[in-house]
């Protein structure tokens, strides 16, 4: 490595020979990721600017150097005249300085910062992502044996090149405690006490632990349980992956199959590769066993390739098998949440399908433009409903039902179809974006039913539109995340179930915000609100079961949940 970086430095002693120490510049800076975490092993290239008449505006390379341990870089003796520098490094996109003028005898300070491939493809919401949503708000960082994060793999700025930043330290080991109250939210609802540690092992991979357990809902029913762990490490230079291990116990769930409820287990293993600086491949799997009397199991895997052929151009193919687990980021917060199943005839299904899609992205100043095509194979849809389930429907065997939320899940007849997203994004201020979403495509809208044939449904052409607002306000670190998502209120599934918007229907949103009271709460206080469906739009009642009891089927229910957390 040394004789290496001697080897990258000689370039510019060969081209400052002769020139005195009062002729010559000197350039130093600090390369650090989008989160400020300083990045070392990085590439700085510093690049000569041709200005004769011939050669206007050609760029040579003159000189290059690798990044110290804290992200350190210098450039001791460089001829006066003007300069690009680029800084690059495994995993990110390049990072550009141009038109850098150096005077004679000037020190000058360029820090860069460099933002993941993935970072750029996350410019849109082109997806689920639950590490949008309210839980644990957690992210991965995979760090050094120094304890110096290498590598974060989700986050919201673009790449930018700054003067001045502090450098960050991160504590070894971690943790958050938060209890939340909720209604309305299938297997969610009551009073939650959540847990969640994050450690830093020798060898630089990281460790995840969660879990949620819930007070008991039904009198003589156990409480529910949620138990989460995740590692996460590099396999190779370019390479990181992920591996995610999921349990859930809700014994307050019920349906004619069984009186013990709905016991599941999903292990979620991704790998994320680099193959160029302008290409990434992303990989993995989740497997899902759901035990409701009987048992149902399911091997879901994924693809995404992202190319990134121009600084400004974004090509994404994606196949995906599951709602669940669509990409590494979808693994940022390792609430697994309840498994997609439901029963029909008294069988345990899984939802599934296969999602193929095709989108092309382009820059516009800090925001961006995507446009999308898709094709969608879905079976064992899941179905939302609400409302008291009387005996004789609850007997038919098509219900999984929560007493404590008055809410329940059915399986929707399988569809296929295709159709086209378009979304743009622009920021409003330095931390606050602006998303605006269309997409085409099939649903499953009402047929004719009856209380015990609730998968009575056909597939319907429709379409759906979303604007949402989401980031902080500096000034008091409040996180806010508002959106809404129009649809025909007959249909009873989402347009493009893929895709970012298509839990968010109508009227939601998410609000955070930290506490500071002196002596009385501890540091790190935070309060949190999150609503779905404010106004309850998109219900569709069906036929009255035996018992005279209303139900009805919803895109999304309106939930409520909020609660306290701190961190330390």
């Amino acid at each position: 490595m040394a004789a290496l970086f001697l080897a990258l430095a000689l370039p510019v002693s060969a081209q400052t020979s002769g020139s005195s120490q009062a002729q010559q510049a000197v350039l130093t800076g600090v390369v650090r990721d989008s989160h400020g975490s300083p990045q070392a092993g990085a590439l700085v290239q510093l690049l000569a600017i041709r200005s004769d008449n011939l050669l206007d505006g050609m760029v040579n390379a003159a000189a290059a150097v690798l990044t110290d341990s804290r992200g350190r870089y210098t450039f001791a003796r460089v001829l006066p005249g003007q300069y690009q520098v680029r800084a690059t490094a495994a995993l990110f996109l390049p990072a550009l300085r141009d038109n850098l003028k150096l005077g004679v005898g000037s020190r000058t300070v360029v820090n860069m910062t460099l933002s993941t491939l993935f970072e750029a493809s996350e410019w849109l919401p082109a997806q689920r992502r639950r590490a949008d949503e309210p839980g644990d708000d957690w992210k991965w960082t995979l760090r050094s044996t120094v304890n110096r994060p290498l590598l974060r793999l989700a986050g919201d700025n673009p790449m930018k090149v700054s003067t001045s930043a502090a450098e960050r330290s991160k504590p070894e080991i971690h943790g958050r405690m938060a209890m939340t109250n909720g209604d309305g939210g299938f297997a969610a609802g009551g009073m939650h006490s959540i847990f969640t540690m994050d450690r830093v092992l020798d060898d630089g991979s990281g460790v995840l632990l969660r879990a949620d357990l819930a007070s008991a809902q039904t009198m003589g029913v156990a409480p529910s349980a949620d138990l989460s762990v995740g590692y996460q490490r590099r396999v190779n230079y370019n390479t990181t992956g992920r591996m995610v291990t999921g349990f859930s116990s809700h014994p307050e769930l019920l349906s004619s199959a069984t009186s013990g409820g709905m016991q599941s287990m999903q292990v979620e293993s991704a790998e994320q590769m680099q193959l160029s600086e302008a290409l990434g491949v992303d990989v993995g799997v989740v497997m899902t066993a759901v035990q409701i009397g009987n048992n149902g199991f399911a091997t879901q895997p994924y693809l995404k390739v992202v190319a990134h052929p121009t600084q400004d151009l974004l090509v994404t193919y994606r196949m995906a098998t599951s709602r669940v687990l669509q990409g590494t980021e979808d693994m940022d917060s390792i609430d697994l949440g309840t498994a997609q199943a439901a029963v029909q005839q008294s069988k345990v299904r899984i939802q599934g399908g296969l999602h193929q899609e095709a989108s092309v992205g382009k820059r516009t100043g800090r925001g961006m433009v995507q446009a999308a095509w898709y094709h969608d194979r879905i079976t064992n849809p899941i179905v939302n409903g609400g409302g008291t389930i009387g005996a004789a429907a609850l007997m038919s065997g098509n219900y999984v039902v929560d007493p404590a939320t008055d809410s329940f899940r059915v399986v929707g007849t399988n569809y296929s179809g295709s159709g086209v997203n378009v979304s743009a994004s622009e920021p409003l201020c330095e931390s606050i974006w602006a998303v605006v979403d269309y997409s085409t495509g099939e649903v499953l809208a009402l047929g004719e039913q009856t209380a015990d044939r609730p998968g009575m449904m056909t597939a319907v052409r429709s379409q759906t539109a979303s604007v949402a607002v989401r980031g902080h306000l500096e000034k008091t670190n409040t996180h806010v995340r508002a959106a809404y998502r129009w649809q025909p209120q007959h249909t009873i599934t989402a347009v493009n179930p893929y895709h970012a918007f298509s839990d968010q229907s109508y009227l939601s949103f998410y609000v955070r915000q930290p506490l500071h009271v002196h002596g009385i709460l501890p540091r790190g206080t935070e309060a949190t609100v999150d609503v779905t469906n404010l106004l309850a739009q998109g219900y569709q009642p069906i036929a009255t079961d035996g018992d005279g009891h209303a139900i009805y089927f919803a895109q999304a229910a309106r939930t409520l949940e909020a609660g306290l957390s701190f961190t330390f």
